[in-house]
């Protein structure tokens, strides 16, 4: 009996041992959805701005950043096509150039640089809401 009690124990050790060595399940898949833009059609989206942090380095497109510059950041609009950009809140307007590649947080559809912003009054803003157009 003693013995029966001894395998018993030992194949549940052995059992757990094998369950604990599976691979975990892959994770799921990004839940970033990266929005398509139709060229020549206004889109409602968020943005922020960068600058400083930035200033000097070489972008995506292998450009050196400028902050003082008309430029932008966008997942899938091609280098150098021009965005127009623009601050539902007062008809302020911008047309930047995509000269980067950013891997926007969810909910963000641009990022422009600090002229860019200043330019249409949201420098002071974070993240704000815009109104763009990929240009023909």
């Amino acid at each position: 009996m003693h013995m029966l009690s001894f395998r018993i124990l030992f194949l549940v050790g052995a059992l757990f041992l094998v369950a604990s060595c599976v691979t975990p399940p892959p994770p799921p898949p990004s839940t970033v959805v990266v929005r398509e833009v139709p060229r020549g059609q206004w889109m409602n989206g968020e943005a922020v701005w960068y600058g400083e942090l930035y200033h000097g380095r070489r972008t995506s497109s292998g450009e050196q950043f400028d902050m003082r510059l008309l430029t932008g950041s966008h997942t899938n609009i091609p280098f150098g096509e021009k965005v127009e950009v623009v601050n539902p809140a007062t008809g302020d307007s911008v047309v930047i150039v995509i000269n980067d590649r950013s891997h926007l947080e969810r909910g963000l559809d641009l990022a422009i640089s600090k002229a860019a912003a200043e330019q249409i009054g949201l420098v002071g803003q974070r993240r704000f809401a815009i109104n763009y157009m990929w240009l023909e």
